[in-house]
């Protein structure tokens, strides 16, 4: 299918591309950082989960714009079984080939997140890791098929993407404990605490309408430690 080719369309699929990956590369960095629970002070976790899912949504919409692109442009001429078979075309044979297992590994990934009621969750995280061999494959696409000269965004990308997967295996996804307060504050924090002063203890036995803690009382408590 091969309908035009000029310098619009040409673009069209270069920005389409680059925006594709620099997307699925942010989605792989906030997907390590959900697996090892990296809590942030002002972004609760709900709130990365549905950035995480807005990112992907994105990557679909420009990976499906470039692959539309590409199918309708006629300098490279590439016919279906190119587009669907991987290593078929004889246009940049290794790089257009890793494009397209990583676009099938991808829709392969789709279908069991939409399955992923049925299916075990252990399958299921299984198979979510696949998504590193989709990012693998993103970037050797764009290392050799790309001609626009963009192997620092490359290179950044593969750093990143190293990177936090470094700190996801030595860190074991466990998160740090609140250090405890200084001793000076533990006796306040027993004080405004009524679940850990004698005297909430003492007065537990007659009811008594009390005010709810505040906010910062709360984590003064949680953070006391217990004897």
């Amino acid at each position: 299918m091969h309908l035009s080719s000029n310098p619009a369309l040409w673009y069209a699929i270069r920005a389409s591309g680059v925006l594709a990956f620099v997307l699925l590369t942010c989605t792989v960095l906030v997907g390590v950082g959900l697996a090892g629970k990296v809590r942030l002070a002002r972004w609760p976790r709900f709130t990365v989960d549905a950035l995480h899912r807005y990112l992907g949504t994105l990557f679909w919409v420009f990976l499906g714009v470039h692959i539309l692109t590409t199918a309708v442009d006629s300098y490279v001429s590439l016919s279906i079984a190119d587009i669907v078979i991987p290593f078929a075309s004889s246009y940049r044979s290794f790089g257009l080939g890793m494009g397209i297992v990583a676009t099938e590994l991808l829709l392969a990934l789709a279908i069991v997140n939409r399955l992923r009621d049925k299916l075990s969750y252990r399958f299921w995280r299984r198979a979510h890791y696949l998504n590193f061999a989709v990012w693998v494959g993103s970037t050797l696409h764009g290392v050799y098929t790309g001609t626009d000269g963009l192997m620092l965004l490359y290179a950044a990308a593969i750093t990143l993407v190293l990177g936090a997967v470094g700190l996801r295996v030595t860190s074991g996804g466990k998160t740090a404990r609140p250090a405890p307060p200084p001793a000076g504050r533990r006796a306040s924090n027993l004080k405004a605490c009524p679940s850990q002063s004698k005297s909430s203890e003492q007065s537990s036995l007659q009811p008594r309408r009390s005010r709810p803690l505040s906010r910062r009382t709360w984590t003064r408590c949680v953070a006391a430690p217990t004897r």
